[in-house]
């Protein structure tokens, strides 16, 4: 509401001095309550000629990137797939990151990108050389400065060779810390498994450590990867098929865990009713920024009391009061969960009619307040009315004002004609 009402004082003022150019000016201002459309070519009009998915955004919302594979997104008249951009939605203004295709028509393409808290740093993967070492066109964890327009690579000073294979990076909220997971052995010493580990780099440091541990140090006789990480570093969640991690992990199921790093303890997240271990596949976790709450999707049906539902859901864990929630209602199921900075408020995606007025028989993006025990569509056009076709992968901003998700509908926002897969950045309250 605060925004609203500078954006009305600044519309009074122009009105005041009467000028047209001042209005013309003011009214540019983008409405906080709006549903906009972030995947715009850097003409600021053009609508991308393929589908733009994988959003992150920053903590105040104001910052969103995405991976596109449309080809006139950049601008500069060459054929591009597999670009990183980002979206400025107060300047609404589109930036090329990378080209993380290496200029080929299909291939090999980054698949994960994460923006810092203050939409500075943007940690991604890509197979492409984008500093001047990196020649073997594998997959390196990169970081880019947004005021600097120069890229870092991750972990790369460790060992004499470079270390390909790494991928799905996740930034701390200054840029400092940046986790990912890679399958080769060289990222730190003694690494002798033979499968995908998630490692921690301290970009102020210049350290790397191997999180996929056990407390006592031992590694994972198993893969890990799917790595989140807490605002200030310290902690970081993975999921893996490893049965060392912790003790007593005889459920043969892949299981999310927690690594206290400054602690250097290894626990085990994805717990059943009582001491009973789940019965299904636990995986892809998010922790908020606070640390304190970690969401993430589970085929068990033992995770809370009474479950009776099969298939996928989404969960909730309580670090403090070490308690596990379903998202969804009942009858309803959740995917992509995506907790804000407090865990307060988290957004996912279902398929099923949350919200009493969903008619659309498609996928949306809703975002649930814990406290308030309340729902809310956010895949919806500014006015509020229903999309037209399915949307998915949310991103909240730490803050909780907003949700960065992708869409096949043509409804979010007018003059949607190019029937492609679009980001979109919606409020999270209405």
């Amino acid at each position: 509401m605060r925004l609203r009402g500078n954006i009305a004082l600044v519309l009074a003022i122009a009105a005041g001095l009467g000028g047209s150019a001042t209005a013309a000016a003011a009214a540019d201002v983008p409405d906080p309550a709006a549903t906009v459309r972030a995947s715009i070519a850097v003409d600021g009009t053009t609508q991308g000629d393929d589908d733009s998915f994988s959003p992150s955004v920053s903590a105040d919302g104001r910052y969103v990137t995405y991976f596109t594979w449309a080809g006139n997104l950049t601008g500069d008249g060459q054929w591009h797939w597999g670009d990183l951009m980002l979206f400025d939605t107060a300047e609404q203004k589109t930036t090329v990151i990378a080209d993380t295709n290496c200029g080929f028509n299909g291939g090999a393409m980054g698949t994960t990108a994460t923006i810092s808290a203050d939409g500075r740093y943007v940690a991604f993967d890509s197979p492409c050389g984008h500093v001047p070492d990196d020649t073997d066109m594998r997959a390196d964890i990169y970081v880019w400065d947004r005021l600097t327009g120069t890229f870092s690579r991750i972990g790369a000073s460790q060992v004499a060779t470079p270390k390909p294979g790494s991928t799905h990076p996740a930034i701390s909220a200054d840029g400092r810390f940046t986790a990912f997971e890679s399958v080769h052995r060289d990222v730190v010493p003694s690494d002798t498994n033979w499968v995908s580990d998630v490692f921690l780099t301290d970009r102020q440091a210049g350290t790397t450590e191997r999180v996929s541990v056990n407390t006592a140090g031992k590694q994972a006789n198993g893969w890990s990867g799917g790595a989140s990480i807490s605002g200030d570093g310290k902690f970081v969640v993975f999921e893996s098929d490893a049965t060392n991690l912790v003790a007593n992990d005889t459920n043969g199921k892949r299981d999310v865990f927690l690594r206290d790093v400054a602690g250097k303890r290894t626990v085990r997240l994805s717990g059943g009713v009582g001491a009973a271990e789940a019965n299904g596949k636990t995986f892809a976790p998010r922790i908020s920024a606070d640390g304190k709450f970690v969401t993430f999707g589970s085929e068990a049906t033992n995770l809370v009391p009474g479950e009776t539902a099969t298939g996928q859901d989404q969960y909730l864990y309580d670090r403090k009061a070490k308690v596990t929630r379903r998202i969804a209602p009942a009858g309803a199921h959740g995917y992509d969960g995506s907790p804000s900075g407090d865990g307060r408020l988290i957004a996912f995606s279902s398929p099923d009619p949350i919200d009493p007025a969903d008619t659309n028989g498609s996928t949306d993006v809703y975002v649930y307040d814990r406290v308030a025990g309340t729902y809310q569509r956010v895949s919806a056009a500014t006015d509020g009315s229903q999309s037209d076709g399915s949307s998915f992968g949310a991103a909240l901003s730490e803050d909780g004002g907003f949700v960065a998700y992708s869409s096949d509908a043509s409804t979010l926002v007018p003059g949607d004609t190019n029937g492609k897969r679009d980001v979109f950045r919606s409020p999270a309250h209405r």
